[in-house]
């Protein structure tokens, strides 16, 4: 008789594509690397195994304390964030599954965006002017009010007229 726990979580090679150790470790709720290092050929939401080729991301980093510049000037802050900050590219792994969603993600959003530019470049129907006398279009067109005999208010032109 085997004895497997269910509850253990999935156990993944940690090896590097080059079949060195990682070289990541964990600080508390961060995950922690070196430079240059490579996550493991796994994908990174769901640990299965990860379909090549992986996903590039640039991170940029700066410490902490140049955000006492804000006080100053953000312009200030944002050239010398610029000139003082960290990088680093690393490669993700998805598995197929989060790789269409991601996927989709861009293309919805991308959609959207262009949607949007599409409908604020729209041209913009055009408003009937208004006449200079309201009642000769909805009541008796070419006569004038005191030939009417139904009387009406038109709160634009602030009188009363009135209809045959």
């Amino acid at each position: 008789m085997t004895t497997t726990n269910r509850y253990a979580p999935p156990k993944a090679e940690l090896r590097d594509h080059d079949g060195v150790e990682t070289e990541m470790w964990r600080e508390g709720k961060v995950l922690a690397m070196r430079r240059g290092g490579l996550f493991p050929n796994r994908c990174i939401k769901c640990n299965a195994p990860a379909v090549a080729p992986g996903r590039r991301q640039k991170l940029t980093w700066h410490p902490p304390a140049w955000y006492l510049l804000i006080l100053l000037a953000v312009l200030l802050y944002a050239i010398v964030a610029m000139i003082v900050r960290k990088t680093a590219t690393i490669e993700i792994g998805l598995c197929e599954r989060h790789q269409k969603r991601v996927l989709w993600g861009r293309i919805v959003g991308w959609g959207g965006f262009a949607a949007m530019l599409r409908s604020a470049s729209a041209p913009r129907p055009r408003t009937r002017a208004r006449s200079a006398r309201p009642w000769r279009s909805s009541c008796c067109p070419g006569s004038s009010p005191r030939s009417c005999s139904i009387a009406w208010w038109c709160p634009s032109a602030s009188t009363i007229a009135t209809c045959a």
